[in-house]
């Protein structure tokens, strides 16, 4: 859910107005929380919390889901926007 708000929220900033790089964006966000929640706080081998909630994990899940969706904008703006496909002509 994190991770899903990271990514409309950064999409936002980024200035993505399409339906679909919406959908980008907010799955973008989610694989970043992911990666900062549970894989970098894993790897930096940080204290585990016996009660359930850990603002340290949330924290980077929020860092790492927006820096994602952010790094995604400058791959698109260095690459320019997907054009669509051709249709064929009717004969």
């Amino acid at each position: 859910m994190l991770g899903a708000a990271m990514g409309w929220l950064a999409g936002t900033l980024a200035g993505n107005a399409t339906h679909g790089s919406r959908i980008e964006d907010i799955a973008v966000g989610i694989f970043g929380a992911f990666l900062g929640g549970e894989l970098l706080y894993n790897a930096l081998r940080l204290p585990a919390v016996t009660d359930g909630f850990n603002g340290l994990a949330m924290g980077l899940a929020a860092v790492c889901g927006g820096g994602m969706v952010l790094l995604l904008a400058l791959f698109r703006k260095a690459n320019g926007p997907l054009k669509p496909h051709r249709t064929r002509k009717a004969r």
